[in-house]
C-alpha cells in the first residue's frame, strides 16, 4: 500500500515505481549556487541573470524523496534509499 495515496500494490518493487513516478518530486538544480527549480528553462535563465559568465553550465537533477526531506543526484539512490520508508 502506498503511504502517500493509499494505492494497493502487489510487490515493494511497484510500490517503489509508482512513488517515483506519481509522488516524488525532481528538480533543476543551479550547478553554482543550492538554488533548485522545477523546470530546466527556469534553472537556466537563474543561471543566466544570476551567475554571468557561467551560462553555458546545465543545472543537474535532483530527486527528493516524497516521504522525507532527503535528496539525491542519482534516481537509483532514491530508489534504494525507499527500502528505509517501506
Amino acid at each position: 500500500r502506498c503511504p502517500s495515496c493509499a494505492v494497493v500494490f502487489g510487490g515493494v518493487n511497484s510500490i517503489k515505481s509508482h512513488i517515483q513516478t506519481s509522488h516524488c518530486e525532481v528538480f533543476h538544480k543551479c550547478p553554482i549556487c543550492p538554488m533548485a527549480f522545477k523546470s530546466a528553462p527556469s534553472a537556466h535563465a537563474h543561471v543566466y541573470t544570476q551567475h554571468p559568465g557561467f551560462s553555458n553550465q546545465q543545472s543537474k537533477m535532483i530527486y527528493k524523496c516524497a516521504m522525507c526531506d532527503t535528496v539525491f543526484t542519482h534516481k537509483p539512490l532514491l530508489s534504494s534509499h525507499f527500502d528505509q520508508h517501506l
